[in-house]
């Protein structure tokens, strides 16, 4: 199931048909709801100077650092388990939207 999710994620990527939102800050956002598909997408995209992949793989996998910077969303976030190739699977808990 992993790569062929991978794969779906990428076709996702090429598709012409993102909803385009309001750019914040520099960050682009687009979301697409497929059609009886009961998941919506967020597309999310920033330029970044001088910084390495590296340093934004860590920013997003490291638990510590995550919340830091994107906690206000997040009830809680742990790590599940971890794998021999650098991956993991973690447990992220939203924060329910009050309106």
């Amino acid at each position: 199931m992993g790569r062929e999710k991978s794969y779906d994620f990428i076709d996702l990527l090429y598709r012409k048909d993102w909803t385009p939102h309001a750019k914040i800050n520099g960050v682009k956002l687009s979301y697409i709801a497929i059609h009886g598909d009961p998941v919506a997408f967020l597309r999310v995209e920033a330029k970044f100077e001088k910084v390495t992949v590296p340093d934004i793989v860590d920013y997003f996998s490291s638990i510590e650092k995550r919340m830091v910077w994107d906690g206000a969303h997040f009830e809680s976030m742990e790590e599940v388990r971890s794998f021999p190739i650098k991956t993991a699977l973690t447990y992220i808990k939203l924060k329910q939207v009050k309106g």
